[in-house]
């Protein structure tokens, strides 16, 4: 069988020999590499596997809850959620607000940055983040992405895309972008 991955800017596609470009939908040649697609994707700390229950499970009594948060799907190198566009997460014009789109995105980074570390010896905080809010969104659920920019030994930087569609995810409904730095930092 044959694998595509993204990696450092280069289209690698594994047990084959060619491969149409994205971008020119030319046959290129590739280079082929003996490592898994788990070994070249997988960026969650080995403690952290399928944990997509347990994670829903800490968020309990807490803002997630409050705004109805939900992680979805936890991939191989990013964290997918929703949170309903109701009269929790609405201003008073009748779009989501623009701090219910940032506690969704700072949800998504953070919990990401946290499946990245060994969560006995660290945990995660927030730093710094930033949003441009791009289209309202007035019902349904939104639907956060979120994928590393950066994965250091002590910060991170994460960009959220989030979509007023649960299933379609393209430019054409993405309502705000988010990039957030969370800072690794001993448990004592």
């Amino acid at each position: 069988h044959s694998c595509i991955a993204w990696r450092d800017h280069l289209l690698i596609r594994l047990s084959s020999k060619s491969i149409l470009h994205p971008s020119q939908n030319k046959a290129i040649m590739l280079l082929y590499f003996d490592r898994s697609m788990e070994e070249m994707s997988q960026i969650w700390h080995q403690s952290n596997l399928n944990r997509l229950d347990q994670v829903n499970k800490v968020h309990e009594k807490t803002l997630m809850e409050a705004l109805e948060i939900e992680i979805t799907d936890i991939g191989d190198d990013y964290v997918q959620g929703t949170m309903p566009v109701n009269e929790k997460t609405k201003q008073p014009y009748g779009l989501l607000h623009g701090g219910a789109s940032m506690g969704l995105a700072e949800t998504l980074a953070s919990t990401g940055a946290g499946l990245c570390i060994d969560n006995e010896k660290y945990k995660i905080v927030g730093q710094e983040i930033n949003a441009n809010h791009l289209r309202s969104a007035t019902e349904g659920k939104v639907t956060g992405i979120a994928k590393p920019v950066f994965v250091g030994s002590r910060t991170q930087v994460w960009e959220v895309k989030i979509y007023k569609s649960e299933t379609v995810f393209t430019d054409k409904n993405l309502c705000c972008i988010a990039r957030m730095t969370a800072l690794r930092i001993d448990r004592s």
